[in-house]
């Protein structure tokens, strides 16, 4: 296998005064989901994760995704998206009630 040109997006860490922080996190959904995603996703981890810090989510990456749903962080926005897989091509669910998906993932955040 060989690789095309790979390029650094984001650069954190190495440097005591910006780490860069993985947490595994397990993460239900609601019963109200919007279309959109999740707004405000930053300060609702950082609320939940430990200890509780101000940090910049860089990105929430599904860590058991092999089902019908996706997590993806639109980073921009601040929201967290639901994506349904079983869809031609894949999109984000329809806006209701997902209390019944829960997702393992891992927030970089520095």
């Amino acid at each position: 296998m060989a690789f095309g040109a790979i390029t650094s997006q984001i650069k954190s860490g190495g440097q005591p005064s910006a780490p860069l922080r993985a947490d595994r996190i397990v993460l239900v959904g609601d019963d109200d989901y919007k279309t959109g995603g999740t707004a405000d996703t930053t300060a609702a981890l950082n609320a939940a994760m430990t200890p509780t810090l101000t940090r910049t989510v860089i990105d929430v990456i599904g860590q058991d995704e092999t089902g019908q749903y996706k997590l993806q962080f639109d980073g921009a926005n601040d929201k967290l998206k639901i994506i349904d897989m079983n869809t031609s091509p894949p999109a984000e669910v329809s806006p209701g009630d997902k209390s019944g998906i829960t997702f393992v993932a891992t927030v970089f955040s520095k």
